[in-house]
């Protein structure tokens, strides 16, 4: 499973709707031939202070980070930048009001020998919920 985390300026927050914007990348990313298992798990966080960077005053921020866990090769990474990309753009073109998006996506690999979790995954729980 993919992980999607994004956080956004607190201007962009008042006129973006971000659960759609979860909800089209959740439904944009498990796309055959380019997740192993299919599915994210994606969360957003809006920020509460003002962005510190060198064009916050002109624009909104929302920055996103993509985790992949192991075997997953460049093509598929590549493809799951594409739909996250198109997904992002289709929701915000709309919404921005006075000013641009500036947007980012970097992708990084999970070291699964490294990771450490308490509570069962979120597929598992969510199967024991429904049964």
């Amino acid at each position: 499973m993919s992980h999607l985390t994004f956080e956004n300026s607190p201007e962009l927050g008042k006129v973006a709707n971000h659960g759609a914007l979860a909800k089209r990348l959740c439904d944009a990313l498990p796309v055959p031939g380019k997740h192993l298992s299919g599915g994210v798990r994606c969360t957003g966080i809006g920020a509460n202070g003002r962005p510190i960077t060198e064009d916050a005053e002109l624009c909104h921020v929302l920055n996103r980070r993509l985790r992949q866990g192991p075997g997953r090769d460049d093509a598929m990474r590549e493809g799951v930048v594409d739909c996250s990309y198109a997904a992002v753009k289709a929701a915000l073109t709309s919404q921005p009001g006075d000013a641009p998006v500036s947007f980012s996506l970097p992708v990084q690999g999970i070291e699964t020998r490294m990771s450490r979790t308490g509570w069962p995954p979120i597929p598992r729980a969510l199967r024991e919920r429904t049964n």
